[in-house]
């Protein structure tokens, strides 16, 4: 279907890259007043371009390669979606996924869910590599020792990830909070950055800048004139990566010590 103005009732656009590649969607009218929703990518000059197999894009990267939120993804030589996959299927036949960025290297990242026998298992934090559409999922800090539920948020042109992830050690407790993924799988839990007696519970790293050296998110915060404490935002550097080293380190021995 192509997009005429004079028929097109509103678009609107969501992703825009260096480049000026703009991706989105239009809801255009056609002859019989029926309004049909379509995934649109326009280039600099404000050309559209019809998009088929998924709805609304939300990111392009430098290359043109686009993905909406539901994973479709159509690379920036093409106008067909390839359909990112999650993990397995729920009583209705569908897979459930949310992507929630893109990086210049064409890696996508979000959320998978698991299924097994239609009845679902955990929400987990993915990775999607460029040219694959199976996610690769990303550990938690804590191993897979215990459930766990996590997502990923946002991604670097470094390919530092930024998310959250709990890991479940009871009915009634749960440890972990805002969480990245460095560019081996590595997960750090961002609270063991921060002194334990600050007031601070990091509960989910949201944003993460294009160098991967700082992060924003969302906590609770307690402090003396408020002890019920009250929902914050913060935003924190990413440590050199050899003090990243050495927590995933400590990480390690504390999990390994557990498994004794």
């Amino acid at each position: 279907m192509s997009i005429d103005p004079n028929v097109t009732y509103m678009a609107c656009a969501y992703g825009i890259n260096p480049s000026g590649v703009a991706v989105g969607y239009a809801d255009v009218v056609d002859a019989n007043s029926t309004h049909h929703a379509v995934a649109v990518r326009w280039d600099a000059a404000g050309t559209p371009t019809t998009l088929t197999g998924g709805f609304s894009p939300q990111w392009v990267n430098a290359t043109g390669t686009a993905v909406s939120y539901s994973g479709a993804l159509w690379d920036g030589s093409s106008t067909a979606a390839t359909q990112l996959h999650s993990l397995g299927l729920d009583q209705s036949g569908r897979e459930e996924l949310y992507v929630r960025g893109l990086n210049n290297a064409g890696v996508a990242v979000g959320e998978a869910y698991k299924y097994v026998g239609g009845q679902l298992v955990s929400g987990y934090a993915a990775r999607w590599d460029a040219g694959s559409t199976t996610p690769a999922v990303l550990s938690a800090p804590l191993g897979d020792e215990y459930p766990s539920f996590s997502e990923a948020m946002s991604i670097s042109q470094t390919g530092v990830i930024a998310g959250y992830c709990y890991s479940i050690m009871s009915d009634t407790a749960k440890v972990g909070g805002a969480t990245i993924w460095q560019p081996d799988g590595t997960a750090i839990d961002f609270n063991k950055l921060i002194d334990p007696n600050s007031g601070w519970r990091l509960d989910n790293a949201v944003f993460i800048s294009p160098n991967g050296q700082w992060v924003a998110g969302s906590g609770w915060y307690v402090d003396p004139s408020n002890p019920v404490g009250y929902n914050r935002l913060w935003l924190m550097q990413v440590p050199e990566p050899a003090t990243l080293a050495l927590l995933a380190l400590t990480a390690s021995a504390l999990l390994a010590r557990r498994r004794r």
